[in-house]
């Protein structure tokens, strides 16, 4: 009875090995197909960009400004958007990997995103540094697409009469 147990903990075990290399493949043919479906995107957005950049200088009237800008903010909300996928199968790949964070560079980056995403929404937005804190540890992609997350339902969602989401950054431990 023994040996059957141990039998069947030993196969079980091959099995779970064999599962565990199965979702790695599918994770890596996942990864190459968001890179590859990215790049298919951003040449046409780039390709878009420049014809922008080119219109901009045939003296467009007021009304062709703001066309352009609009497809400005709409390509820059796309390529935010396969940033974030290839972010997310980054963060499959590499399963919770933290990483010490200058906390200023961070904000930096990050607000930077969340101003376009505030324009797009047609949102004003507000950053509030409340720490002395320099450094953390984290797992960037993954608090990033969580941040960005919860800011782009903060403008989806805000007061239309006056839309305004402020962020403030804090060492309060207290929820």
């Amino acid at each position: 009875e023994f040996d059957t147990v141990l039998k069947q903990l030993y196969q079980k075990s091959n099995e779970l090995s064999t599962l565990i290399e199965t979702e790695r493949i599918e994770k890596e043919d996942l990864s190459f197909q968001v890179a590859a479906l990215s790049h298919d995107i951003k040449t046409p957005l780039t390709v878009l960009k420049g014809n922008i950049e080119l219109l901009e200088l045939t003296n467009p009237d007021k009304r062709q400004l703001e066309f352009m800008e609009s497809m400005k903010n709409s390509i820059q909300t796309l390529e935010n958007y396969f940033n974030t996928m290839i972010n997310y199968t980054k963060l499959l790949n590499l399963n919770s990997i933290s990483e010490e964070i200058d906390l200023n560079e961070f904000i930096k980056e990050l607000f930077l995103e969340l101003t376009d995403i505030a324009i797009v929404n047609k949102t004003n937005n507000r950053l509030k540094v409340k720490t002395n804190l320099k450094k953390f540890h984290a797992n960037v992609p993954a608090l990033k697409r969580a941040l960005i997350n919860i800011f782009l339902n903060a403008c989806q969602y805000a007061d239309k009469s006056n839309p305004q989401v402020s962020v403030t950054v804090t060492e309060d431990l207290k929820f």
